[in-house]
Parts: C-alpha cells; sequence; structure tokens
C-alpha cells in the first residue's frame, strides 16, 4: 500500500508514515484539545542530525525507530520529519518521510509545543539532501507562521533540564549547524535556491 502524501511540489514529495511508525499502544505527546491548533502555534524548526537521533548515514527512517524504541524508549522516532542522506527521486522529487504527525509533540527538547523537529540522517549533509531539507524548510515556512530566524539547530536550544544535554551541544555537527545558519540566511529566495 502507498503511504499518504503530504505534498506533493514541484520538486518535493512529503510521505505520510506517522500512523505505521507510531506505537499504536500508546498516547503520550498529544497536544491539548483546548489549545489551538498546530497550524496556528508552530514557532521553530529544529534541526537534528544523525548520531543524536540514532541516523547514521545510509539509515531509513526504520532504522532510527528502532533506535529510538530501544536506546530511549519513546514510542515515536521523536522528531516530525526525516530526511534521508540520499533521498529517494520519485518522479522527479525529492521524497521525505512525515514520521509524526503535527498533533503530536516532538520528543527531546522540552517544551515541545509549537516545534516542529527535523532529523536529518549522518552528520554531513550530501547535496541531495541538502536540497530536500531546503525544500523542506520553504514548505514549512509556507505552511506555518514562520520566519527563516526560527529555523534552529538543536544544540543551541538552551534548556537546563534536558539529561541528554552532552548530546545536544554536538546536535547537528558543524557542517549541519552551518548550512542552518546559512538557509536563514538565503531567505526570501529558499524556496527556489539551490545548494549542491
Amino acid at each position: 500500500m502507498t503511504p499518504p502524501v503530504v505534498h506533493r511540489g514541484e520538486r518535493l514529495l512529503i510521505e505520510d508514515l506517522s500512523a505505521e511508525l507510531l506505537d499504536p499502544h500508546s498516547e503520550p505527546g498529544m497536544v491539548p484539545s483546548n489549545l489551538p491548533s498546530p497550524q496556528k502555534v508552530q514557532r521553530q524548526v529544529v534541526v537534528h542530525d544523525g548520531p543524536c537521533s540514532g541516523a547514521h548515514a545510509g539509515a531509513s527512517v526504520y532504522d532510527v525507530l528502532r533506535w529510538h524504541r530501544e536506546r530511549r524508549f519513546w514510542p515515536h522516532i521523536g522528531c516530525h520529519f526525516f530526511v534521508p542522506s540520499a533521498p529517494e527521486v520519485r518522479d522527479g522529487r525529492l521524497v521525505v518521510v512525515q514520521s509524526l504527525s503535527p498533533e503530536r509533540m516532538g520528543l527531546g527538547c522540552p517544551p515541545n509545543y509549537g516545534r516542529i523537529h527535523i532529523a536529518c540522517a549522518g552528520e554531513i549533509p550530501t547535496g541531495p539532501q541538502r536540497e530536500a531539507l531546503l525544500l523542506l524548510l520553504g514548505y514549512l515556512l509556507t505552511t506555518y507562521p514562520l520566519c527563516p530566524r526560527e529555523i534552529t539547530p538543536h544544540r543551541e536550544i538552551y534548556d537546563p533540564r534536558n539529561q541528554l544535554a552532552h548530546l545536544r551541544l554536538r546536535c547537528p555537527g558543524e557542517p549541519l549547524s552551518r548550512l542552518v545558519h546559512f538557509l536563514q540566511e538565503q531567505h526570501p529566495s529558499l524556496r527556489t535556491a539551490r545548494i549542491l
């Protein structure tokens, strides 16, 4: 069965695997129903790299899910989107995965309501992965009320209660952090730039 498509743009395809990847016996992380819809409150995009999220270069979203369940005992991948190191190209579009629906909060960087988490496989972004991330960020900037300065490397989020702070300081690594800052500077051309 083909997964549902969240977005089909000119160069980007976002497949929704969130229902398949979520542990059906667990309901943590639901956004409280008395809060505004996720489309109205997203205020930040948090970018992670492989070592922090269990996504070594070449890892699939299923590898990352297994890592989170076995090592962190989480019911899901923890991030809303997953960008593989070598994204599949389908009908001329780079394919990324929505791994967690916007109605659920990501894990690992509390407080998480209002944050969209993106995991990129590997430590050093590949050319196609950079382009897929760029297109995904452009999609998020047009879908949610966000501006480029709200795209943040994970390691720049400060939370003294975070027990995984030693990992946060390395996530993402220097190459991906520099890329995120470069993308912030490229706005408003973010939606059309190619940075291969």
